[in-house]
């Protein structure tokens, strides 16, 4: 299934004709968004209680992945406030911890 996508009907002119160009094809799904999860592995993923150190609920952080380990810095807080630490999270061994920032 092909996802959807929007297309804008455009009108251009050519400074010789003066006529309209309209495109009439939708444009191909490009490739690298789309992930068959039938070819990914899946694992189990260990029960709440595992977890025993988990950060506050933020949103509007910004985030990355390096060498499994996910990065999460800043957003806001689920009181509200900013929140200015940097948390990380091991996809190996499902653990959070803080990281000190100096």
């Amino acid at each position: 299934m092909q996802s959807p996508i929007r297309v804008r009907r455009i009108r251009m002119t050519s400074a010789a004709t003066e006529e309209d160009v309209v495109p009439t094809q939708q444009p191909e799904a490009h490739p690298l968004l789309r992930l068959p999860l039938e070819h990914l592995p899946w694992s189990l993923v260990p029960s709440r209680n595992k977890y025993a150190h988990r950060p506050r609920l933020r949103q509007g952080s910004a985030g990355g992945v390096l060498d499994g380990i996910l990065f999460l810095f800043g957003g806001f807080e689920d009181t509200g406030h900013r929140s200015n630490n940097l948390v990380q999270y091991d996809m190996r061994t499902h653990t959070w911890s803080d990281v000190d920032v100096y």
